[in-house]
């Protein structure tokens, strides 16, 4: 897992939070999966910006239950945000 991917996404205090939740390292490479799939989506839209990205995390979202991606990342619900991201990319 790359930290760099991370830090342009979470601040530090959501890093740390991020390393002490998931130890197992496949469950770190689902969230840069995350990560880029987001990115990738703005990309394929002409929306070259890592500030669009880190905002899509960092922004309610109704069918969370109105939490951010990033509140489900840190509460140990990747495999949620993985699907939830999926689902609405197909």
């Amino acid at each position: 897992m790359s930290s760099k991917i991370l830090c342009e996404i979470f601040n530090q205090k959501e890093i740390i939070c991020i390393y002490n939740i998931y130890k197992n390292e496949d469950d770190l490479e689902k969230i840069e999966k995350c990560i880029h799939m987001v990115a990738e989506f703005f990309l394929e839209h002409n929306i070259q910006n890592k500030i669009k990205t880190s905002l899509w995390f960092h922004t309610s979202n109704p069918i969370l239950a109105d939490f951010t991606p990033s509140h489900f990342i840190l509460l140990g619900k990747v495999n949620k945000v993985f699907s939830f991201i999926s689902s609405q990319l197909n």
